[in-house]
C-alpha cells in the first residue's frame, strides 16, 4: 500500500477528505470481516 503522498501537491482539505474516506473504507471492511468470522463461529 502506498500511503506516502506528496502533501504539497494537493490542498489540505482534499487530503483530509481522502484520508477519512480511506479510513472509513478500511473500518467498514474490517467490521464486515469480523462479523463474518463471528457469524461463522456461531454456526
Amino acid at each position: 500500500m502506498v500511503l506516502h503522498v506528496n502533501h504539497k501537491s494537493m490542498p489540505t482539505s482534499q487530503t483530509w477528505s481522502y484520508t477519512i474516506t480511506y479510513i472509513e473504507i478500511l473500518y467498514v471492511e474490517t467490521l464486515l470481516i469480523l462479523s463474518r468470522i463471528s457469524h461463522a463461529q456461531l454456526m
